[in-house]
């Protein structure tokens, strides 16, 4: 519901000209009716390998997916309703993108929604929006996050409150942290989708297959070809990772 209410507020001050020249809200940033004519669709430069970044965050799968999938009644479904998904997603994400470039331009900061005026009504209802989000689906996340850290690290999950709650605190602090540290939520999304798009959509699922297929009769080359996407994913981490930190921190990519 956030998301949607997002995507109406970003969408609907696009198209009114509310931050445009003459708008109710010119004066918040420089105009950029001019972005459109920026555009080019033969040029790449580092930010295209960004936005590659930041495009992987936003495909990754959930982390119930397996069970969704353990859940669906025929299994041949689970391909159809997650092509329409992930179609759906692209949509949503391709008008969002756009929307908000036409707006800002390249004013646009790594959280579209910081960009709008604070006496903006609309964006309010916005944040507000996301802020009940983030409360709400928080808790659900962090628990994944603490039951695998528990059992990377081979740890019972303390039984006795203070022990649980010093676990819950002590992981709760990390991400709390880099939140202070790091601002630029931009630079977090393409961070994550260069190493951690990278290795769950690439190398993890590589390296799962070339295990199970190790106990089957079945061709070198399949193996093989995992082992190539498993190290195709390793460079693309890797650059990702290493871009991504030279644009936001340097100007040796300017």
């Amino acid at each position: 519901m956030a998301v949607a209410v997002s995507a109406l507020v970003i969408v609907s001050r696009s198209l009114d000209g509310s931050y445009g020249e003459g708008g109710a809200f010119a004066g918040w940033l420089a105009s950029s009716e001019n972005a459109l004519d920026q555009v080019s669709t033969t040029q790449l430069s580092v930010g295209s390998a960004v936005l590659f970044n930041m495009l992987s965050t936003a495909f990754m799968c959930h982390t119930n997916a397996v069970r969704a999938y353990d859940e669906l009644g025929p299994k041949h479904r689970h391909a159809s309703v997650a092509r329409k998904a992930f179609g759906l997603a692209g949509l949503l994400y391709g008008v969002v993108m756009l929307a908000g470039y036409v707006t800002f331009g390249g004013a646009c900061e790594g959280l579209v929604l910081a960009n709008y005026d604070a006496n903006d009504p609309r964006a309010r209802v916005a944040w507000i929006a996301t802020l009940v989000s983030l409360l709400s689906s928080y808790p659900l996340l962090f628990t994944g996050f603490r039951d695998a850290m528990c059992s990377l690290l081979g740890v019972a999950t303390p039984g006795k409150f203070l022990p649980f709650a010093g676990l819950s605190l002590s992981l709760l602090a990390v991400p709390v942290l880099l939140a202070i540290i790091v601002p630029d939520v931009g630079f977090v999304v393409s961070l994550m989708g260069a190493s951690l798009g990278a290795a769950l959509i690439l190398v993890v699922p590589s390296l799962i297959g070339r295990r199970v297929l190790a106990d089957k009769d079945c061709a070198k080359g399949e193996r093989g070809a995992m082992r190539l996407v498993a190290a195709f994913g390793v460079l693309v981490g890797l650059f990702g990772t290493t871009v991504t930190v030279l644009e936001t921190y340097t100007d040796l990519l300017s």
